[in-house]
């Protein structure tokens, strides 16, 4: 009964179904005929010939605006869609109505098979019993159909599940590789490395850089554009001064000819004159590296005729031993002095010093004090001891000995304490230094003195060993 009653609401809304699109249809033509109508009378005034029949229309009707053409349309899509739709549940129906009725004509016939069964065994039969027996199969049978019928939509939803969950994954790799794409444009610009676990982020991030990158890149390719323009300018200027150098090296381009063709042209005409130009370039080269070498030849020639003659010959050796002299007192001047002072010539030979603890001034020794006058004496005097036993020849006189006396007496202790390890280091290379002095100091550091001592007026000489 339930399957009839179905059955019959199946094919009522069918019909109901079927109605609902021949409206839909009649709707469609409706609104056609309006929009039509409504066209034609658009521009349609009173006395105008009707462009359907050609007759004169005295007044022109009015039309309520009709309903779109799409509008209805997409009612009768939705009208057919649904018929279709009633038209299959009907079918679903009558099919499970005819195999409801199948299976109860089965049951029945089963339930007689028992029937006769139970009356030929002679068996008193429970017709309310078995009734609901069978009413009870009916219901568990229904149950299990409804329990398979569930199990099968949710295998479907799990198969689709699983689908979009595929088709999920296939569109977040494809989304990955579009991101990689997008950032393997601006690798070369060190973009930040992406969280590989959140696209989203991934996204934010390197659009938050591009951000921050738009601005210097957008001031680069304005550069870019301007020294784009400055290179088009240059080319036209190295253009026209490439003409202009054609010009003057009397080469002619042609029109259609570019300044570097030109150029070689000119270059192969040129070619048929290098080989006399060469030999005659050979010849000069030549003579000129005799003019020179006799040039070379001449000037060594007059130089040497003014350096040997007599008065310049006997300068030049006098300034020369003058400057090792001053080279040698400057390097006993700077441990006399801790580095305080060198000694240099002038343009005229004149000494000067130069004060390294006064930003290296050079002055005059005439304005140094008397201990720092004792000290470049003496220096002068050390070194000119070694500069003439270095020019005394083999088998010649040489100087042993030297005699300093006073002038000792302006040193400070410090001073004095340097002056001593001197001339000490110079005894100990052979030489014989004697030392006058009154600083008692001084006289105690030498190895071997001479004390003079007066009593009255007869005066005495001691030697004293240290």
């Amino acid at each position: 009964a339930e399957h009839a009653a179905a059955r019959d609401q199946a094919a009522v809304a069918a019909r109901d179904a079927e109605a609902a699109v021949e409206s839909a249809r009649d709707a469609l033509e409706r609104a056609q005929r309006d929009d039509l109508a409504a066209t034609l009378t658009a521009t349609l005034h009173d006395g105008d010939d009707c462009p359907v029949c050609g007759q004169r229309v005295d007044h022109v009707p009015t039309h309520e605006p009709a309903a779109t053409i799409d509008h209805a349309k997409a009612d009768l899509d939705e009208a057919v869609a649904a018929a279709n739709r009633a038209r299959e549940a009907a079918g679903r129906t009558d099919r499970d109505h005819a195999s409801v009725a199948s299976n109860l004509t089965a049951v029945q016939a089963q339930l007689d098979e028992i029937q006769a069964a139970i009356t030929a065994a002679g068996v008193p039969s429970d017709t309310a019993a078995l009734t609901a027996a069978l009413d009870d199969i009916t219901r568990r049978d229904a149950d299990v159909r409804a329990a398979r019928d569930a199990e099968k939509a949710a295998r479907q939803i799990a198969q689709q599940a699983r689908a979009r969950l595929d088709a999920a994954r296939r569109d977040v790799d494809s989304a990955w590789q579009h991101f990689d794409d997008a950032r393997r444009t601006v690798e070369a610009m060190s973009p930040p490395t992406p969280p590989r676990d959140d696209l989203a982020a991934a996204w934010a991030g390197l659009i938050a850089w591009a951000d921050e990158q738009r601005p210097e890149l957008r001031a680069a390719a304005e550069r870019a554009k301007a020294a784009a323009d400055d290179t088009r300018t240059r080319w036209a200027t190295q253009r026209d001064a490439l003409d202009a150098r054609l010009a003057t090296a009397d080469v002619r381009r042609h029109d259609a000819e570019t300044p570097r063709d030109a150029a070689v042209r000119a270059r192969e005409q040129a070619r048929s004159h290098v080989a006399t130009l060469r030999d005659r370039a050979e010849e000069a080269e030549r003579l000129r590296k005799d003019a020179a070498a006799a040039d070379r030849a001449a000037v060594v020639a007059t130089d040497l005729g003014q350096h040997l003659t007599a008065k310049k010959f006997e300068r030049w050796l006098l300034d020369r031993a003058l400057r090792r002299l001053v080279a040698g007192a400057t390097l006993i001047l700077r441990d006399l002095s801790n580095g305080g002072y060198s000694m240099v010539l002038d343009d005229q030979s004149g000494f000067q010093v130069v004060d390294h603890h006064n930003a290296d001034q050079v002055r005059s020794v005439r304005t140094l004090s008397g201990g720092e006058t004792f000290l470049a004496s003496l220096s002068l005097a050390l070194a000119l001891s070694d500069h003439v036993a270095d020019l005394a020849s083999n088998g010649a006189a040489r100087l042993e000995s030297l005699i300093l006396d006073e002038g000792f007496g302006t040193l400070d202790a410090s001073t004095l304490d340097v002056v001593a390890a001197a001339l000490e280091e110079l005894g100990s290379r052979g030489r014989m230094v004697g030392v006058i002095t009154h600083v008692a100091t001084l006289a105690q550091s030498m190895p071997v003195r001479f004390e003079v001592s007066k009593a009255g007026a007869v005066s005495s000489i001691d030697r004293v060993m240290a």
